[in-house]
């Protein structure tokens, strides 16, 4: 029922706005979310310079680098979080390794070192979700990123059903709008 968006440049968050959603649904991803994130939990995105937002987060891993090393770094670098525990590695489709973590089990953290190795061809898939609580807690206290490498502009979140919603149809909509239970 509910979107909110927190712009990295603007001090406020944003209440049930439309987003324009990529077309990047890679295979397993409804399988994840309906399997790992519990109900009432809200899943981050984020939102491009270009004006598309992703459902989740998603990066490659560099040649050094582990699929579970290269998700780690992803997290850090587009949505400035660390992790307190290990994260849920969930399944892998084809090229993409999908993971979970629950926002409560990871803290804010600016502190980046860049990895200018080339990216592999495999993806991780990270679904980060959270109660609402902690979600805009998260949002309230996330600062503009100098390190942001991928041009993100926005962090979004929404709710587990609202994003079934939205992924389960037919015809996938351009936008994602805040739908009622």
């Amino acid at each position: 029922m509910t979107i909110y968006l927190r712009n990295l440049k603007e001090n406020i968050i944003r209440v049930n706005i439309r987003l324009k959603i990529s077309n990047f649904f890679p295979e397993g991803l409804i399988s994840v979310i309906k399997n790992k994130v519990p109900e009432n939990n809200f899943i981050l995105g984020v939102c491009y310079h270009t004006g598309d937002s992703q459902i989740c987060i998603s990066g490659h891993p560099k040649t050094n680098e582990t699929i579970i090393e290269g998700a780690v770094r992803e997290l850090r670098e587009e949505l400035s979080l660390s992790l307190l525990e290990n994260i849920d590695l969930c399944n892998s489709v084809d090229l993409n390794t999908f993971f979970t973590i629950n926002l409560k089990n990871t803290f804010l953290n600016s502190n980046f070192s860049s990895n200018s190795n080339p990216d592999i061809r495999n993806r991780a898939v990270i679904c980060v979700h959270g109660e609402e609580g902690e979600v805009l807690k998260y949002l309230a206290h996330l600062k503009d990123f100098s390190t942001n490498e991928d041009d993100i502009t926005s962090v979004w979140a929404s709710e587990k059903h609202n994003i079934l919603k939205y992924l389960e149809s037919e015809n996938k909509p351009r936008f994602l709008y805040p739908v009622a239970r």
